[in-house]
């Protein structure tokens, strides 16, 4: 079974703002600074350049295609029409059999019936039967073109404000406290050698 990424809406980027507030002025530690570069900024990266491209993400949430693709692997899938669809696919569909939720199995068998109309027989890597019903075209959502493993598990849990917040904000906020120190150590400089009134100290 695999899981969308919800579309932030406003509530979620108000609730980013106030976080915001009370969070940027905050001294940030060296580790996340570390994490903030060596992981969250080629994950934002990833994201742009799924969007650029119209791919979708979901995120594996069961073993059933172990192990090509385990549990917290993110998947990268590219929404594709049912003609183009081919035994041995990686393809996502929504399962009549589980209340049209979201799956990621793999195709066996391609049916061509008499008026034209395909349908797909697909199975987990790790099942060892068969869906139980073929796949009819108009379910197909896309065929995936590769898996991150870990990696769905990560941005599962940035989804959201929480994430707009380590993707946006916490880089930001890192950027300015790192200018004002600068500023600060600059004018602190300038005062060794200058009175009140900023104008040079005469010594003898």
């Amino acid at each position: 079974m695999t899981l969308s990424f919800p579309v932030p809406t406003y509530a979620s980027v108000s609730r980013l703002a106030r976080a915001g507030k009370r969070t940027i002025l905050r001294p940030m530690a060296i580790p996340s600074m570390v994490f903030t570069v060596a992981v969250l900024l080629p994950a934002a990266m990833l994201l742009t350049t799924v969007w650029l491209n119209g791919w979708q993400l979901q995120v594996v949430r069961s073993n059933s295609m172990a192990p090509t693709y385990r549990t917290g692997t993110l998947l990268i899938t590219e929404p594709s029409v049912s003609s183009e669809v081919r035994p041995g696919d990686a393809l996502l569909f929504t399962a009549p059999w589980l209340n049209r939720k979201l799956v990621t199995h793999r195709v066996r068998v391609v049916v061509a019936d008499p008026d034209g109309t395909r349908r797909f027989i697909t199975r987990g890597d790790a099942n060892d039967a068969d869906d139980p019903s073929p796949v009819p075209a108009r379910e197909v959502r896309g065929i995936v073109q590769w898996g991150v493993p870990k990696l769905g598990t990560l941005l599962w849990a940035l989804r959201g404000s929480r994430g707009l917040l380590s993707l946006v904000v916490a880089p930001a906020a890192l950027l300015a406290l790192s200018e004002a120190r600068e500023l600060r150590r600059r004018r602190q400089a300038r005062c060794l050698t200058c009175g009140a009134t900023g104008r040079p100290r005469h010594v003898g």
